[in-house]
Order: structure tokens, then sequence, then C-alpha cells
């Protein structure tokens, strides 16, 4: 129990010690999502940045308002409203020197309408945290996913604490700091990136590295990242497997605090008797 109490004190000092910490302004834009129906993905994005925007002080976040995005486009010669490419959004970013941008998609199907968008970093595309929302209609839908975005930013904090922590060589505490982004927000993709590159740093078991990107992957089962730092835990338990040749009437005791254990692909009915032992 004193070492758990030692883990909780050290995630609240972090999650006091960001609180107190200040941050330049960030700035985010939030452009027309992609749709086949423009007026539905303008409205989306519309709602979602209005929502963004009346959430946090304008000394912590500033998001360009939809005036001045379509005034950019309009001096680029776009029209309102227009779903812009990724060289295009990045120019649009450089403009407004954005540090974060919420962009996405507006589909209907089956009577409900979906919106898949992304909290995206500007300076590490792969720091993104996905937004997804289903509803009846598009405001509930663009709603949901505002709030999501609202709860997701509850990370960024830990996450540059965790990220100057690496830069200093401190991975411990870097650990500590994404720690509390996580518990910020429970389906935290950077700050999870960030962990991962502390316990990359202090040699944490596979087991361990491989966890928190199985929790990366599962929110966003595309991120090169993860992907780049899983591949490699799975090599070494291959390389440290051993198979074990069944006979009837065989036990197998396992200790599972020291041994990670699994089964391959089989032929027959599987009967499962679970014991557990102090």
């Amino acid at each position: 129990m004193l070492l758990r109490s030692v883990c909780v004190l050290g995630v609240l000092a972090v999650a006091s010690a960001g609180a107190q910490q200040r941050y330049t302004t960030q700035i985010m834009i939030v452009p027309a999502f992609k749709s086949s129906d423009r007026g539905l993905g303008g409205k989306a994005a519309d709602i979602v940045r209005g929502r963004v925007a009346g959430a946090f002080p304008k000394a912590e976040l500033r998001v360009v308002s939809g005036g001045d995005v379509d005034d950019w486009l309009r001096r680029s010669g776009f029209e309102e409203n227009v779903a812009l490419s990724e060289g295009e959004l990045k120019e649009l970013a450089k403009k407004f020197r954005a540090d974060e941008r919420i962009f996405g998609s507006v589909a209907r199907a089956a009577g409900k309408v979906r919106v898949d968008a992304t909290l995206t970093l500007i300076r590490d595309f792969r720091l993104s945290q996905p937004l997804v929302a289903e509803a009846p209609s598009v405001d509930a839908a663009a709603e949901a996913v505002a709030k999501e975005a609202i709860a997701a930013r509850a990370q960024l904090v830990p996450l540059r604490q965790c990220e100057n922590f690496n830069r200093e060589g401190k991975s411990k505490e870097a650990s500590v700091a994404a720690s509390a982004g996580v518990a910020a927000f429970a389906r935290a993709v950077p700050a999870r990136l960030c962990l991962l590159a502390a316990l990359q740093r202090i040699d944490a078991k596979p087991d361990s590295i491989a966890a928190v990107a199985r929790a990366v992957l599962a929110v966003a089962p595309d991120n090169p990242i993860a992907l780049e730092d899983l591949a490699p835990v799975y090599d070494a338990l291959d390389a440290c497997e051993t198979a074990v040749a069944w006979e009837q009437g065989d036990y197998l005791l396992i200790d599972n605090i020291h041994t990670a254990h699994g089964r391959n692909p089989y032929v027959g009915a599987r009967a499962v008797r679970v014991a557990l032992m102090e």
C-alpha cells in the first residue's frame, strides 16, 4: 500500500504542478469537415469550433473564428465551407500559426449522422486523438465530438511536461507526467505515446511497453508510433518463447508475475479450469 500511495502522490504532484505551470496561448483551427454534403461538413465544424472556443479561457486557447478562416479561403481563391486537402490544411495552419487542429468527415448512414474527426497537434501529426460520434442529427453528433475534444485536451499540459522531462533525460519523471495525462483523459493517445517514449528510455519490461502500445491502438489502430514500438516487443516475446508439448493428463504451473503466457491456434474443444494461489 505504501508503494501505491507514493505513486498516486507522484501523479497528483505532477497534475498540481501542471495546473500551476503557464504555457503560451495555444491556437486552434477547425476548418470545414469533409462531406458529400458541403453544408453538413461546414455545420459540424461550426458547432465544434464554437463549443471548444467557449470551453477555455482565451489566454489558454484561441480558436480561429469561422469568419477568419472563410476570409483566408476567399483570398486564396477557395469557396466557403470547402474541405481542404492535407497540403492546404498545412498552409492554413501556417497562416494562423496554429498549434492544434480539429478536422474530420461527416456522413449520413442508416438514418444517423457519423462524425469521424481528430484533434491533432500540428508539431507532430502522429500526436492525434480520434474523436468519433454517431447520433440522429448532425447537431447532436458534432456536440458529442466537441465534448470529447474538450475532455481530450486535459491530457495536453501533462503531455508537454512529459515531453520536457524526456528532453532533459528525466525519463521517470516523464512517465509520471504522462500517467497524469492518461488519468485526466482515459482514452488519451498523445499522452500514452509520450509514456511509450519514457518507458523505452528506462528499459521497461516488454509487457509494460506492449500494454501501453495496445491501449493506443485500441483507440487509434493505425498510429505509427504505437505500431513501431509494439513490433520489437512481439519479436522479443517470440525469441523467448518456449513451446510446451502437451500429453494427456499434463498440468502446467505458471508464475503469472514473471511469465508471459498465451496459446497458439488449435483444433478441438477447449475446457478452462483456473486455480489462483498465493
